[in-house]
């Protein structure tokens, strides 16, 4: 009987643990790959990378030209009440990652905050490679133009709708006789765009946290026009009006049966609220599905 060495089981164990038996009963050995094949795969890897930074290089070049253009153009809303046009308060965006808010256009500046990947920003000034953007307080943050998502929305024409969906459904809810609100609606959206990324919180009235019918009642509180606390009691102040003849500042409803939430429409079907489903101040479209199958109706 052949003994065999410490060394010589050791060879067999190492071997063993490499081979595979398939299903054809055929024996292989898993062996790691060669230094020439992991060669290939980090230059397959490189090339992947760079071929996907290139396309994310480009589509920010596409979107800063769109960006660029629009702002020679210039944003317009739909005519007020008062029968003059107005400009919109800036473009908004999504921050494509945390990103540092600075005090000036220079990371060297005091850093005022970090606010996460997600948030949406209201652009008010660009130099550079910086975009301004409009704090809680009314000031200018910087942030770099890298950092931000550009959003398609932009108000046209007065009056354009066109964005939006066929609603079912009729208005039986309470209202009334004229118009509640017959202030700036520039100032009323310039309001609600700083609350742009606070957190839902609900029952919540303040800039730490606030839930749907809150943060219209502050608002609209803000501009002199104070609104009752919940969104079903929101509902009866003011005119209805319907999703063809919606304008930016009216307010709209959300429920199937009862009133369930509220939120401020933008226009181009684009409405700003507190939405618990994102935890935070959102821009959305009314397009979306949830939104079209429980849209109630709408007041000025």
């Amino acid at each position: 009987m052949r003994v065999l060495s410490p060394i010589s089981l050791v060879v067999i164990l190492i071997m063993a643990s490499a081979m595979t038996l398939r299903a054809d009963d055929t024996l292989v050995l898993d062996l790691p790959p060669s230094q020439a094949a992991l060669d290939v795969r980090a230059a397959e890897r490189a090339k992947q990378k760079a071929a996907t930074e290139d396309a994310a290089r480009q589509a920010a070049m596409a979107r800063q030209q769109q960006y660029s253009s629009s702002r020679t153009r210039g944003f317009s809303l739909p005519a007020s009440r008062g029968g003059k046009r107005e400009r919109v308060v800036g473009q908004l965006g999504e921050l494509a990652h945390a990103t540092a808010i600075y005090r000036s256009r220079s990371s060297q500046s005091g850093k005022l905050t970090t606010a996460p990947a997600g948030t949406y920003v209201a652009i008010e000034d660009e130099a550079g490679e910086w975009f301004g953007i409009l704090m809680a307080d009314r000031s200018v943050g910087w942030i770099p133009r890298s950092a931000v998502s550009l959003l398609e929305y932009q108000v046209v024409s007065p009056g354009s709708n066109a964005a939006l969906p066929a609603f079912g459904g009729s208005d039986f809810y309470s209202h009334t006789a004229g118009a509640y609100f017959q202030g700036d609606s520039q100032r009323l959206i310039s309001e609600a765009y700083r609350y742009l990324g606070v957190p839902y919180h609900w029952g919540g009235t303040s800039a730490s946290g606030v839930d749907c019918s809150g943060f219209l009642k502050n608002v609209f509180a803000s501009c002199g026009f104070p609104l009752p606390r919940t969104a079903a009691e929101q509902v009866g102040v003011g005119l209805p009006v319907t999703p063809d003849q919606l304008q930016p500042g009216d307010r709209i409803y959300f429920g199937t049966g009862n009133i369930s939430h509220t939120g401020l429409y933008l226009g181009n079907g684009y409405f700003i609220h507190a939405s618990s489903a994102h935890h935070r101040v959102v821009v959305s479209q009314l397009s979306e599905s949830l939104y079209t199958r429980i849209y109630a109706c709408a007041r000025r």
